[in-house]
């Protein structure tokens, strides 16, 4: 049931308060690490996403600061402590405010660094209020902003029509609003009891028209986009679709909700959306009791892969589920009537597909090993599919049905072992690999199958049925949502098996270390809180690698 709560976080998200116990408070509070960490971040960052050069990255980030700041740079901000805020979001967005807080090191170096900017913002006393500066700019600006300076902390004030914002007495200290503990980079809370409804549903309207839309240009694309509107809009719903009930839940039984943003740049950046409920309610049972299970496949990708992937779709919740019928019946109505001898076998794997996404969760895992004999690799997976006889019977007829001069090839051969009742099919697929494949798989590599009642098994490579057999009786582990790890040197030797030119660039632009790493990952957890995490390597970025990735 909980699944189906994660849209509403990305939507409480926006805004939230200091104190929850403080009635009236602001409704939006957020938390930046110094600036001295920021720029460090965004310098190893640039130095990943360059790495034939990383002095040129270091001089253009540097250029790029004097271009906006001068060559003061950030003279009058305190670099080492972090930046916070408050505000209010409002039912009329034009209509919210909110109040920045920034670290300084004196009141003449910052009005200095304001005037340095590209607004050349200049901060004028407000007649009668002493202490208050109006800012004005070089232009006249969208909205109006003042400023006041206390305890070497900056108050700059935005949609604030005559500075009320920055009355002594409502004030917020940074004490308040930064939470040390809090290592991310960037952190947003909210407070859903303290939100604006009306902005919140027009939101979720949003997301509901954007299904729709998505649904739409589905059916154009046809087969192609079969993996992404059957897998991307299954990820994504519990994301962006909700019932108007999970939303009045967050509304009244939500405590806080934080979006979180932590930058590693050698290694990882992560989005996590966090909500903490409030104690004893339906909400709070729910989120205790959530685990995101286990993957009954995921046993089955290799050590130290060149690629391992595993995803678990919660089909068991409901809009999750009615949006992959959806999808796949737009795509089924694309694929009907105008695909020969293979129609057969296109329905059944069509309503094998529909009988799955009905039974519940969907799982699957596999990958790519690293070079074994003769320095060659295996794929191996399985996935769930809800009663395959229909789906094998068609196959055979299919087989069946083939002109003479092709049954005479052997193509395919039927029944070669059995495990458990489940027969083993092979496919040779020398012929059919491109060269990047054939390097990888072998020349005389096979496709072997098996249809369990509830699963379809696979592997290819030069000995395939050892691995199908053993596959048959899986390890499971904790599920993730979606994860696709590597081991960053088999995946390089993986890549130089196709082309040594191409692994050379691979290694000199990600690396080549002996260890595992996450290309791309979603989590959810329960517990006192909930936890949705996304994750991903951004050396793995594809204008990063660019052909220094996988040959195809």
């Amino acid at each position: 049931m909980f699944t189906s709560l994660v849209a509403p976080l990305l939507v409480l998200s926006l805004g939230g308060p200091v104190d929850p116990g403080t009635p009236g408070g602001p409704n939006l509070v957020v938390q930046a690490q110094p600036i001295s960490r920021w720029i460090t971040d965004i310098r190893s960052l640039r130095r990943v996403l360059e790495p034939g050069d990383p002095q040129n990255a270091d001089k253009q980030f540097e250029q790029s600061l004097k271009q906006i700041l001068g060559e003061k740079g950030f003279e009058g901000i305190d670099l080492d402590r972090p930046i916070s805020g408050y505000g209010t979001l409002a039912a009329t967005p034009t209509e919210s405010q909110f109040v920045m807080v920034i670290p300084i090191t004196g009141q003449d170096e910052f009005l200095a660094l304001l005037d340095r900017l590209p607004e050349k913002l200049k901060a004028d006393p407000e007649d009668g209020k002493k202490g208050l500066f109006r800012i004005a700019g070089r232009g006249a600006l969208p909205i109006s902003m003042y400023l006041r300076i206390v305890d070497q902390n900056a108050y700059v004030s935005f949609n604030d029509e005559d500075g009320s914002l920055l009355d002594p007495a409502k004030l917020l200290p940074s004490a308040k609003l930064v939470d040390p503990a809090d290592q991310s980079s960037l952190t947003i809370r909210a407070f859903p009891d303290r939100l604006p409804a009306k902005l919140i549903r027009q939101t979720f309207d949003q997301f509901t028209q954007r299904k729709k839309d998505f649904l739409q240009g589905n059916a154009r694309g046809g087969r192609a986009m079969f993996m992404v509107g059957f897998v991307r809009m299954a990820i994504l719903s519990p994301l962006t679709l909700i019932s108007s009930s999970h939303l009045d839940a967050m509304f009244t039984e939500g405590r806080d909700v934080a979006l979180r943003i932590s930058l590693t740049p050698t290694s990882e950046v992560a989005v996590e959306i966090a909500v903490t409920p409030k104690p004893n309610t339906k909400l709070a049972a729910s989120i205790a009791s959530y685990s995101p299970g286990t993957n009954r496949f995921s046993g089955l990708i290799p050590r130290n892969p060149a690629l391992g992937v595993q995803i678990k779709l919660p089909f068991s919740v409901p809009d999750t589920r009615d949006t992959a019928l959806d999808v796949l019946k737009l795509i089924e109505e694309n694929n009907t009537g105008a695909n020969g001898d293979v129609q057969p076998v296109l329905d059944e794997l069509f309503k094998g597909l529909a009988r799955t996404i009905k039974a519940g969760d969907f799982e699957a895992a596999g990958g790519m090993s690293e070079p074994g004999e003769r320095a060659l690799c295996h794929i191996i997976g399985a996935a769930s599919f809800d009663d395959t006889s229909g789906l094998e019977k068609s196959l055979r007829k299919l087989a069946a049905s083939l002109p003479a001069s092709v049954r005479g090839k052997e193509l395919i051969t039927f029944d070669v072992a059995k495990v458990k009742g489940v027969n083993l099919h092979t496919i040779k697929l020398g012929s059919v690999l491109d060269d990047n494949l054939r390097s990888q798989l072998g020349e005389d590599a096979l496709l072997c199958i098996a249809m369990a009642p509830q699963a379809i098994h696979f592997a290819m490579g030069p000995q395939p049925i050892p691995l199908v057999q053993a596959s048959l009786e899986p390890k499971a582990n904790d599920a993730k949502m979606l994860s696709v790890d590597t081991n960053i040197a088999t995946l390089q030797r993986v890549i130089e098996l196709a082309s040594v030119p191409a692994g050379k660039k691979f290694k000199a632009m990600v690396g080549g270390e002996n260890r595992m790493t996450t290309i791309v990952g979603l989590t959810a957890k329960g517990g006192a809180e909930f936890r949705f995490r996304m994750s991903f390597d951004p050396r793995f970025l594809p204008h990063a690698t660019g052909a220094a990735a996988p040959p195809r």
